[in-house]
């Protein structure tokens, strides 16, 4: 006997059984809300679908199912496989908090690409000051439309806090997340994301007690990436990167066209730790922390590893980044 999908609620009004099982699967039930709804995404579905549930109905862009959220109740936005459809839209902007914006089908099964049709006008997506809370996962997000100039893969324009980057790919853009001066993005998470392919920076910005972990940055293809990998900054009045902790990563130009450095810390930095990362195939230097600041305490450098140090290239076994801490005070 056939069941309705929209049949069973377990204490959630808006939750289908269907709906949990695959938030479940997502491991995405602690973000649950006594009101969460879930909106589905998929780019081949009629535009005359207005409702986003349930899975059956999608909406065809994620700006219909992000216009249907509300702001703080937990709404999740599920994009459904979609083999050989990219989504193609840009310039997409998440102005709700507590939203989560997620694909059903892992990044390395290549069948949720958000690649626009032209180039965008800044950035792929954008995080306003007022998403806070928000969550993106396993997302491809492509920086450079099918007219060759690379922009933004993400772009936070305001100090969005606590949100969580988990499992994502940001490939052929200016760079992979970047975040204005504005205000500090405080408690960010980024992990497990891999970065290939950015003509400047993998991750910039002014990330406050953020934790950077378990992701890859990588150059493939012979253009330059003419920064680095991580950037953390701090302006020294509105938004700094105090007590980041850059942890476990890997980046590796590994082709010719080097990075320039591996991870960087800006002045006026405080308690930054650096601990753990693999790096290789660098112009200039593994790890750069500035020195000499009188404002600057307590920037760690931790059992880091590099095979590759500018002109120094090594035969490849890969070396100890001295441990130090600078700007001790």
């Amino acid at each position: 006997m056939a069941r309705s999908i929209r049949s069973f609620s377990v204490t959630q009004d808006h939750l289908a059984l269907d709906d949990i099982l695959r938030l479940s699967e997502l491991g995405l039930m602690g973000r649950v809300q006594a009101n969460s709804k879930v909106f589905y995404v998929n780019p081949s579905a009629s535009a005359s679908n207005a409702r986003g549930f349930p899975y059956e109905a999608p909406v065809n862009t994620i700006a219909k199912a992000l216009a249907l959220c509300t702001s703080g109740q937990g709404d999740f936005v599920l994009i459904q496989p979609t083999p050989g459809t990219n989504i193609t839209e840009y310039d997409v902007s998440v102005a709700k908090g507590s939203v989560t914006i997620a694909s059903l089908a892992d990044p390395t099964a290549g069948m949720c690409v958000i690649k626009p049709t032209t180039d965008p006008t800044t950035s792929v997506m954008a995080l306003t000051a007022a998403a806070d809370n928000v969550m993106l996962k396993n997302l491809i997000l492509y920086g450079s439309g099918d007219g060759g100039n690379d922009k933004l893969c993400l772009n936070v324009i305001g100090g969005a806090n606590n949100v969580t980057i988990d499992n994502c790919y940001f490939i052929y853009g200016s760079a992979g997340i970047t975040t204005s001066n504005v205000a500090s993005c405080q408690s960010w998470v980024i992990k497990n994301c891999r970065f290939i392919d950015m003509s400047t920076h993998g991750v910039q910005g002014y990330f406050k007690w953020g934790i950077i972990k378990d992701n890859l940055l990588q150059n493939t293809d012979n253009s330059a990436w003419s920064a680095g990998g991580i950037l953390v900054l701090d302006n020294t009045t509105t938004a700094d990167s105090d007590g980041c902790m850059i942890v476990d990563n890997t980046i590796m130009a590994g082709v010719t066209a080097v990075m320039a450095t591996g991870i960087s810390v800006a002045a006026n930095c405080l308690g930054v730790g650096i601990v753990n990362n693999m790096l290789g195939g660098l112009a200039t230097k593994p790890v750069q922390v500035a020195d000499g600041i009188a404002t600057e305490g307590g920037n760690s450098i931790i059992h880091n590893f590099s095979n590759d140090v500018g002109a120094d290239a090594s035969t490849g076994e890969y070396e100890a980044v001295e441990d130090k801490v600078i700007g001790e005070t």
